[in-house]
Protein backbone atom coordinates (compact mmCIF):
# COMPACT_ATOMS: atom_id res chain seq x y z
CA UNK A 1 0.00 0.00 0.00
CA UNK A 2 2.52 2.56 -0.31
CA UNK A 3 1.43 3.19 -3.91
CA UNK A 4 -1.01 5.08 -1.65
CA UNK A 5 1.53 7.96 -0.93
CA UNK A 6 0.90 9.19 -4.15
CA UNK A 7 -2.21 10.09 -3.48
CA UNK A 8 -1.51 12.40 -0.38
CA UNK A 9 -2.37 16.01 -1.81
CA UNK A 10 -5.89 15.05 -2.58
CA UNK A 11 -6.13 13.28 0.87
CA UNK A 12 -4.72 16.52 2.68
CA UNK A 13 -7.87 17.78 3.71
CA UNK A 14 -9.31 14.49 4.77
CA UNK A 15 -6.44 12.35 6.48
CA UNK A 16 -2.84 12.06 6.99
CA UNK A 17 -1.18 9.63 4.75
CA UNK A 18 -0.59 7.19 7.82
CA UNK A 19 -3.76 7.30 8.55
CA UNK A 20 -5.10 6.61 5.21
CA UNK A 21 -2.69 3.70 4.93
CA UNK A 22 -4.17 1.71 8.22
CA UNK A 23 -7.57 2.59 6.77
CA UNK A 24 -6.58 1.00 3.49
CA UNK A 25 -5.11 -2.19 5.24
CA UNK A 26 -8.36 -2.31 7.65
CA UNK A 27 -10.88 -2.16 4.67
CA UNK A 28 -9.13 -4.45 2.73
CA UNK A 29 -8.53 -7.27 5.30
CA UNK A 30 -12.26 -7.10 6.38
CA UNK A 31 -13.23 -7.77 2.47
CA UNK A 32 -10.73 -10.22 1.75
CA UNK A 33 -11.57 -12.28 5.36
CA UNK A 34 -14.97 -11.56 6.06
CA UNK A 35 -16.09 -13.78 3.53
CA UNK A 36 -18.90 -16.43 4.67
CA UNK A 37 -17.75 -19.87 4.36
CA UNK A 38 -21.19 -22.03 4.39
CA UNK A 39 -21.73 -24.55 4.78
CA UNK A 40 -18.63 -24.95 6.86
CA UNK A 41 -16.63 -27.99 5.56
CA UNK A 42 -13.22 -28.35 4.03
CA UNK A 43 -13.90 -28.53 0.55
CA UNK A 44 -15.76 -24.77 0.83
CA UNK A 45 -13.25 -23.19 2.63
CA UNK A 46 -10.32 -24.20 -0.15
CA UNK A 47 -13.01 -22.74 -2.42
CA UNK A 48 -13.49 -19.75 -0.90
CA UNK A 49 -9.94 -18.89 -0.21
CA UNK A 50 -8.81 -19.54 -3.74
CA UNK A 51 -11.40 -16.87 -4.44
CA UNK A 52 -10.14 -14.15 -2.16
CA UNK A 53 -6.33 -15.06 -3.26
CA UNK A 54 -7.29 -14.30 -7.01
CA UNK A 55 -9.17 -11.33 -6.07
CA UNK A 56 -5.99 -9.94 -3.82
CA UNK A 57 -3.91 -10.50 -7.60
CA UNK A 58 -4.07 -6.62 -8.66
CA UNK A 59 -5.88 -5.43 -6.19
CA UNK A 60 -3.33 -2.56 -5.13
CA UNK A 61 -3.46 -0.63 -9.09
CA UNK A 62 -7.08 -0.92 -8.88
CA UNK A 63 -7.67 0.14 -5.38
CA UNK A 64 -5.81 3.30 -5.84
CA UNK A 65 -7.39 4.47 -9.44
CA UNK A 66 -10.92 3.84 -7.39
CA UNK A 67 -9.41 6.42 -4.98
CA UNK A 68 -7.68 8.62 -7.15
CA UNK A 69 -10.93 8.90 -8.94
CA UNK A 70 -13.34 9.15 -5.43
CA UNK A 71 -11.03 12.34 -4.10
CA UNK A 72 -10.55 13.79 -7.49
CA UNK A 73 -13.90 14.27 -7.77
CA UNK A 74 -14.38 15.57 -4.24
CA UNK A 75 -11.59 18.09 -4.40
CA UNK A 76 -13.96 19.89 -7.22
CA UNK A 77 -16.74 20.05 -4.97
CA UNK A 78 -14.38 22.42 -2.33
CA UNK A 79 -14.21 24.85 -5.00
CA UNK A 80 -17.53 24.52 -7.50
CA UNK A 81 -18.75 28.04 -7.80
CA UNK A 82 -22.86 27.02 -7.63
CA UNK A 83 -23.26 24.47 -4.98
CA UNK A 84 -26.73 23.91 -4.16
CA UNK A 85 -28.29 24.15 -0.41
CA UNK A 86 -27.20 20.80 1.71
CA UNK A 87 -24.07 20.09 -0.73
CA UNK A 88 -21.40 20.73 1.41
CA UNK A 89 -23.75 18.52 4.05
CA UNK A 90 -24.20 15.40 1.61
CA UNK A 91 -20.43 15.63 0.65
CA UNK A 92 -19.00 15.50 4.76
CA UNK A 93 -21.31 12.14 5.12
CA UNK A 94 -20.73 10.26 2.18
CA UNK A 95 -16.67 10.99 1.94
CA UNK A 96 -15.90 11.22 5.62
CA UNK A 97 -12.19 11.09 6.60
CA UNK A 98 -12.95 7.78 7.80
CA UNK A 99 -14.95 6.93 4.88
CA UNK A 100 -12.66 3.74 4.14
CA UNK A 101 -13.65 2.14 7.72
CA UNK A 102 -17.31 2.94 7.36
CA UNK A 103 -17.64 2.26 3.64
CA UNK A 104 -17.64 -1.71 2.95
CA UNK A 105 -14.84 -1.94 -0.15
CA UNK A 106 -17.49 -3.29 -2.44
CA UNK A 107 -19.42 -0.29 -2.25
CA UNK A 108 -16.05 1.95 -3.14
CA UNK A 109 -16.90 1.05 -6.99
CA UNK A 110 -20.31 3.21 -6.67
CA UNK A 111 -19.00 5.94 -4.79
CA UNK A 112 -17.77 7.86 -7.89
CA UNK A 113 -21.34 7.29 -9.43
CA UNK A 114 -22.93 8.93 -6.11
CA UNK A 115 -20.03 12.16 -6.39
CA UNK A 116 -21.13 12.29 -9.98
CA UNK A 117 -24.71 12.29 -9.27
CA UNK A 118 -24.53 15.35 -7.08
CA UNK A 119 -21.91 17.14 -9.30
CA UNK A 120 -25.12 16.88 -12.21
CA UNK A 121 -27.36 18.26 -10.12
CA UNK A 122 -24.87 21.38 -8.47
CA UNK A 123 -25.14 22.00 -12.27
CA UNK A 124 -28.54 21.87 -13.13
CA UNK A 125 -29.98 23.32 -9.77
CA UNK A 126 -29.90 26.72 -10.86
CA UNK A 127 -31.99 26.14 -14.36
CA UNK A 128 -34.99 24.94 -12.72
CA UNK A 129 -35.06 25.99 -8.56
CA UNK A 130 -38.80 24.63 -8.05
CA UNK A 131 -37.97 21.24 -9.37
CA UNK A 132 -34.87 20.38 -7.28
CA UNK A 133 -36.33 21.61 -4.08
CA UNK A 134 -39.38 19.09 -5.20
CA UNK A 135 -36.90 16.18 -5.67
CA UNK A 136 -35.00 17.48 -2.14
CA UNK A 137 -38.32 17.44 -0.14
CA UNK A 138 -38.72 13.53 -2.05
CA UNK A 139 -35.31 12.45 -0.65
CA UNK A 140 -35.57 14.57 3.14
CA UNK A 141 -37.64 12.17 5.04
CA UNK A 142 -35.39 8.78 4.06
CA UNK A 143 -32.20 10.78 5.24
CA UNK A 144 -34.11 12.08 8.40
CA UNK A 145 -34.87 8.61 8.93
CA UNK A 146 -31.57 7.72 8.52
CA UNK A 147 -29.76 9.89 10.69
CA UNK A 148 -32.21 8.71 13.76
CA UNK A 149 -31.18 4.93 12.88
CA UNK A 150 -28.75 2.95 15.26
CA UNK A 151 -25.88 1.84 13.31
CA UNK A 152 -26.81 -2.12 12.47
CA UNK A 153 -26.40 -3.91 8.82
CA UNK A 154 -30.10 -2.65 8.01
CA UNK A 155 -28.90 0.82 8.27
CA UNK A 156 -26.51 0.04 6.54
CA UNK A 157 -28.57 -1.62 4.22
CA UNK A 158 -30.84 1.87 3.76
CA UNK A 159 -27.67 3.97 3.97
CA UNK A 160 -27.04 2.75 0.43
CA UNK A 161 -30.68 2.48 -1.04
CA UNK A 162 -30.63 6.02 -0.18
CA UNK A 163 -27.77 6.95 -2.02
CA UNK A 164 -29.41 5.06 -4.87
CA UNK A 165 -32.35 7.04 -4.87
CA UNK A 166 -30.74 10.73 -4.82
CA UNK A 167 -28.87 9.55 -8.08
CA UNK A 168 -32.69 8.55 -9.20
CA UNK A 169 -33.75 11.89 -8.83
CA UNK A 170 -31.25 14.12 -9.90
CA UNK A 171 -29.23 12.39 -11.95
CA UNK A 172 -31.21 9.38 -13.39
CA UNK A 173 -29.42 8.88 -16.57
CA UNK A 174 -26.09 7.59 -14.35
CA UNK A 175 -28.87 4.31 -13.49
CA UNK A 176 -29.01 2.78 -10.37
CA UNK A 177 -27.11 -0.35 -9.02
CA UNK A 178 -30.67 -2.46 -7.95
CA UNK A 179 -34.26 -0.87 -8.44
CA UNK A 180 -35.34 2.05 -6.13
CA UNK A 181 -38.05 3.87 -5.33
CA UNK A 182 -39.94 5.38 -2.61
CA UNK A 183 -42.55 2.78 -1.70
CA UNK A 184 -38.72 0.18 -1.27
CA UNK A 185 -37.51 2.89 1.28
CA UNK A 186 -40.96 2.54 3.10
CA UNK A 187 -40.88 -1.31 3.45
CA UNK A 188 -37.05 -1.29 4.44
CA UNK A 189 -38.21 1.31 6.77
CA UNK A 190 -41.16 -0.32 7.97
CA UNK A 191 -38.86 -3.44 8.62
CA UNK A 192 -36.39 -1.68 10.59
CA UNK A 193 -39.11 -0.46 13.16
CA UNK A 194 -38.70 3.00 12.10
CA UNK A 195 -42.07 5.22 13.52
CA UNK A 196 -43.24 8.06 11.47
CA UNK A 197 -41.85 8.07 8.41
CA UNK A 198 -43.15 4.46 6.40
CA UNK A 199 -46.04 5.16 4.70
CA UNK A 200 -46.25 8.70 5.75
CA UNK A 201 -44.55 10.06 2.79
CA UNK A 202 -46.34 11.76 -0.05
CA UNK A 203 -45.57 9.90 -3.24
CA UNK A 204 -45.96 12.99 -6.39
CA UNK A 205 -48.86 11.97 -8.32
CA UNK A 206 -47.47 11.51 -11.47
CA UNK A 207 -49.76 12.69 -14.53
CA UNK A 208 -50.14 11.12 -17.86
CA UNK A 209 -50.62 12.76 -20.75
CA UNK A 210 -53.91 12.18 -22.51
CA UNK A 211 -53.77 9.98 -25.54
CA UNK A 212 -56.14 10.29 -28.01
CA UNK A 213 -57.94 7.52 -30.13
CA UNK A 214 -56.09 7.75 -34.20
CA UNK A 215 -58.44 9.29 -36.36
CA UNK A 216 -59.04 7.32 -38.71
CA UNK A 217 -59.19 8.67 -42.63
CA UNK A 218 -62.66 8.56 -44.01
CA UNK A 219 -63.68 9.74 -47.75
CA UNK A 220 -65.57 12.53 -47.93
CA UNK A 221 -67.86 14.23 -50.84
CA UNK A 222 -67.21 17.42 -51.66
CA UNK A 223 -69.30 20.01 -51.10
CA UNK A 224 -70.80 21.26 -54.20
CA UNK A 225 -72.57 24.72 -52.72
CA UNK A 226 -72.67 26.28 -49.34
CA UNK A 227 -76.73 24.83 -48.44
CA UNK A 228 -74.29 21.72 -48.52
CA UNK A 229 -73.24 22.79 -45.01
CA UNK A 230 -76.54 22.40 -43.27
CA UNK A 231 -75.28 18.81 -42.58
CA UNK A 232 -73.09 19.78 -40.12
CA UNK A 233 -75.41 22.23 -38.11
CA UNK A 234 -78.34 19.48 -37.07
CA UNK A 235 -81.22 21.59 -35.73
Amino acid sequence: LKALRELGPLFATLAPLAELQALALHVIRRWVCGRNVAPLHAATFATVLDRAKDDLRGLVPRFVDQLREITTLRQAFLVHPQPYEGLERELAALIAPDFLRTTPYAQLAHMPRYLKGMKLRAERWRQNPTKDAERARQLAPYAKALAGLPSSEGREALRWLVEEFRVSLFAQELGTAEPVSATKLDRLLAALGATGVAGAIEVPVVVRPIVSAPVRNQKTTPLKNLGSLDVFFKK
